[in-house]
């Protein structure tokens, strides 16, 4: 039951809202006017409207709409804006300038859309922009500095803006022209390409889109360029700098040529210019700037390097030494090289304008001619040429050492040799002050100014051959070929003595070879006697002198004889005396005795040369014998009645 009394209740609620819903009118459009238009301008405006009456349903959709025809609806241009009723404001937009437009508000609910009364009104017109120039600034020789200030846009967007110039009067955007920005206000334009030294206008000018305005003309000329192309050549003390003239629209009336270091000028109307005063040695750089009515120019880039400098001072000149066909030439470096190295010396001959190059003293000229006397000159040089010549050297004359001497004969003396030659063919040009004579083996040397020199303190007994050369100032010649071969060689020495024997009318020597044959083999010996000359000869030891007279005391000498001659005598031998049997006594009378018989003789003619020492007396038969020293002599022993 109780929850039969709840269930009733909401049924009844229902039956009522439907009671009540089936009382109501039906909707209409809604009901609203349009606003004045406001915030006109080239391209839009607002508007609005006031919806006062929904017409009983809900707005779904409000807003204005227009056109360029009356009463405009909603199905050409029109904005939406926010639903329900009362005041709005809308935006017209993308409207076209200086046009009749026509305007209603409208709104919609479910019914249909209502639209309020019609306004009207015409866009704001476009005109070209209001523009001034700005005065240039930064010119350089091919920039400037411009711009403008856009006073007034002409309710028109600006599309472009900007300077434009040109060489004659009024440009337009036809000339030169910059593009900035688009906006109003100030702006800076840079104006670029332009010629030195020339004279531009330049008017500003913004573009919307009812044209192209332009400002106040203003003018300005372009600084003078500078020269280009700079190149420096050194000279004497100078330099010439070359370059190329700067473009431009004015008379150029002079350049200036600048160097550094030191800042010296020359100056001229055209290319090239020649500065003087500089200093030799010194590296020098080179501006140029132009001048024309306006002033001068920034001075130009700046050149090569370069060196003035000359030809180098002369060289002082020193000594020349001969030599063999040629001289050797000192000298001392100038006291200027000019400014420039000296790369080379060239010593040249008098006579016959030999030379020779160096890069530094001393200097050799070859080829010259022996015997020829000479002075030289210097001469130094450097990128600019040769210097002025040095004072002429001393005078010498070239000479080499002597040609070889021919050789002639040796001849062998004792101990030494005497070595004949002929000159040399040639002297070497300078006079032979001597020759020397030289043995082999043994160098042994003997020293001469002529032929013949002779050879001492040689080795008797050994083969040599000699060579010559010849001495001048310069030295010795080559060696002549060699000599024949030579054994030196003398006398023998003295034999020693030995004994002397006597004989019969001779005697016999002995001795000893001497202790040196001299160098030469020993042909024989000769023994001499004192006195008598007697003389024996023989090959050795011992040798009989004969033909002497016997009982003459003698003493011998003996000489050695080789192909040299004879030696001095050995000393004296021990003295003898050559002796024989004496001859026979003369028999004289035999006196018979006892058992004995007494003889008599007398004495033979000849002892023998030698003192009779005894007699003997001799029987026949029997040969009993008695001796004695002188008749007569008794023989004892016979026998008696025996004849004797």
């Amino acid at each position: 039951m109780k929850r039969i009394v709840p269930l009733l209740v909401l049924v009844g609620f229902l039956i009522g809202i439907a009671v009540m819903d089936s009382c109501k009118k039906e909707p209409v459009i809604p009901t609203l006017t349009t606003s004045a238009i406001t915030n006109i301008t080239v391209n839009s405006g607002t508007s609005g409207g006031v919806i006062t009456k929904d017409g009983g349903a809900a707005v779904t959709e409000r807003g204005v709409c227009w056109g360029t025809t009356s009463s405009p609806t909603i199905s050409g241009s029109h904005t939406s804006d926010a639903n329900g009723v009362g005041s709005f404001t809308s935006n017209l937009t993308g409207l076209t300038p200086n046009t009749l437009y026509h305007v209603r508000a409208y709104a919609t609910n479910k019914v249909g859309t209502a639209y309020g009364n019609e306004v009207t009104f015409t866009t704001t017109p476009i005109v070209v922009p209001t523009v001034t120039t700005t005065i240039v600034s930064s010119i350089t020789l091919t920039t400037a500095v411009s711009g403008g200030n856009i006073t007034s846009d002409g309710n028109g967007a600006i599309t472009a803006r900007g300077v434009c110039w040109a060489t004659t009067s009024t440009p337009t955007t036809t000339n030169s022209l910059t593009t900035d920005s688009t906006g109003t206000g100030s702006f800076i334009s840079n104006l670029t390409g332009l010629l030195p030294a020339t004279t531009y206008y330049v008017r500003a000018y913004a573009t919307n889109s009812a044209g192209t305005a332009y400002g106040n003309e203003v003018s300005f000329t372009t600084t003078l360029g500078a020269p280009t192309n700079i190149s420096a050549t050194a000279g004497n003390a100078q330099a010439t700098v070359t370059f190329t003239a700067p473009g431009g629209g004015l008379a150029i009336t002079g350049y200036t040529v600048t160097s550094s270091p030191g800042g010296i000028t020359g100056t001229g109307s055209a290319s090239p210019i020649t500065v003087t005063g500089l200093t030799n040695g010194t590296a020098y750089t080179f501006t140029v700037i132009a001048t024309n009515a306006n002033g001068n120019s920034s001075p130009s880039s700046a050149s090569n390097s370069v060196i003035p400098s000359t030809v180098p001072g002369a060289p002082t000149i020193g000594t020349a030494t001969a030599g063999n066909a040629q001289a050797t030439v000192t000298f001392t470096a100038p006291g200027s090289n000019g400014g420039s190295v000296i790369t080379g010396y060239t010593v040249t001959s008098i006579p016959g304008g030999l030379t020779a190059t160096g890069t530094a003293s001393p200097i050799t000229v070859t080829g010259l001619t022996n015997a020829i006397a000479y002075t030289f000159t210097v001469v130094a040089t450097n990128a600019n040429g040769n210097s002025l010549a040095s004072s002429a050297s001393n005078s010498v004359t070239p000479s080499s050492v002597p040609g070889a001497p021919t050789i002639g004969t040796a001849t062998k003396g004792n101990a030494q040799a005497t070595v004949t030659f002929t000159a040399p063919a040639s002297n070497g040009g300078s006079a032979i002050t001597g020759y020397t004579v030289t043995s082999s083996p043994g160098g042994l040397t003997g020293t001469g100014s002529a032929s013949p020199i002779t050879v001492t303190g040689l080795t008797n007994g050994t083969a040599y051959t000699f060579t010559v050369i010849a001495t001048n100032a310069n030295g010795n010649s080559l060696a002549s070929s060699a000599s024949n071969s030579v054994t030196p060689s003398t006398v023998p020495g003295a034999p020693t003595i030995g004994t002397a024997t006597p004989g019969n009318v001779q005697a016999t020597v002995t001795f000893t070879a001497p202790a040196s044959n001299g160098g030469s083999a020993i042909t024989g010996y000769t023994v001499t006697s004192s006195p008598g000359g007697f003389t024996g000869t023989g090959s050795a030891s011992p040798i009989t002198v004969t033909g002497l007279t016997n009982g003459t005391a003698y003493t011998f000498t003996v000489i050695a004889t080789n192909a040299n001659g004879n030696s001095l005598a050995s000393s004296a031998s021990n003295s003898v005396t050559p002796a024989t049997v004496p001859g026979a006594p003369t028999i004289g009378t035999a006196t018979k005795g006892n058992a004995q018989a007494t003889v008599t003789f007398t004495a033979p003619a000849s002892n023998g040369g030698s003192a009779i020492t005894g007699y003997t007396v001799t029987s026949s038969p029997g040969s009993f014998t008695g001796t004695g020293s002188a008749s007569p002599i008794t023989v004892t022993g016979l026998t008696n009645g025996t004849a004797y």
